[in-house]
């Protein structure tokens, strides 16, 4: 089946489940896309506003409908939303959800023989962003191209792994919002302080992605002076034991999430 006839349709219609769509469509694909009615102003607002997007009026005719089925719930909205659901032996289904494996989404989709997890960031909808597959298949990383950096994980394990690097999101955004506002208390005006930090944040982020992997461990010491600001500043927050400390909340995360699995 070519990927421009194939319908997906979306079981959970918030956030993130809005991002994917418009990455979908602001990336050229023109594919039929079914939206759940939950949540009833996100999936109106699309069906009203994105070319090719249906609301429809359950979860079940998602699956009745849809080559492609996406699950994009809350983990504990999971058991509710499949609820009498019946998949078919020729459906794929992707999973958007936390903490739910493989093999339990095997189950849960069966009879369908294609599943795949797949954990895309917000910044999709900007075609921005890493977008991480497992197992990889074809026709669901020929959705996400052109949207950002498409990566196929190894092993589940290394798929739970990148998951765990995510949760730095929004220690990254209190970072930046840490420079903006010393920058503000200097008398800098606050759309101007903003710009500044996030303008060098993205510069800095483009020089990671073109430096070769062999590189990259040279990269601080490259954006930095003998004795300058930047080698003071990294040097003091290193002998505080700022970075391994990230490094240890992250290993803190992991043994968190493996004790609730058992």
């Amino acid at each position: 089946m070519d990927d421009a006839t194939r319908t997906v349709g979306f079981i959970g219609c918030g956030t993130l489940s809005e991002a994917v769509i418009t990455a979908i469509r602001n990336g050229g694909g023109k594919q039929p896309i079914l939206v759940s009615p939950r949540s009833e102003a996100t999936s109106r607002r699309l069906a009203a506003e994105v070319p090719g997007v249906e609301r429809v009026e359950s979860n079940a005719e998602v699956v009745a409908r849809a080559d492609i089925v996406v699950l994009a719930m809350r983990p504990q909205q999971l058991d509710e939303a499949l609820a009498g659901l019946r998949f078919s032996a020729g459906q794929l289904v992707v999973s958007f959800v936390a903490k739910l494996g493989l093999m339990e989404l095997k189950h849960r989709a069966a009879p369908a023989r294609q599943v795949c997890r797949v954990t895309p960031l917000p910044m999709i909808a900007m075609g921005k962003g890493p977008v991480v597959l497992y197992p990889r298949l074809d026709a669901v990383a020929r959705l996400f191209e052109g949207n950002g950096l498409v990566i196929a994980a190894a092993s589940e394990d290394e798929m739970m792994a990148f998951g765990y690097a995510s949760s730095l999101m929004s220690t990254y955004f209190q970072f930046q919002n840490t420079v903006v506002d010393w920058l503000e208390s200097r008398g800098v005006a606050p759309g101007t302080a903003s710009d500044y930090v996030a303008s060098m944040g993205e510069g800095l982020a483009a020089t990671g992605m073109a430096t070769a992997v062999a590189d990259r461990a040279a990269l601080p010491e490259r954006h930095e002076t003998k004795a300058g600001l930047n080698e003071r500043c990294r040097q003091t927050l290193m002998a505080t034991g700022w970075f391994g400390e990230l490094a240890a909340m992250l290993n803190r995360l992991e043994q968190a999430s493996l004790r609730s699995s058992e």
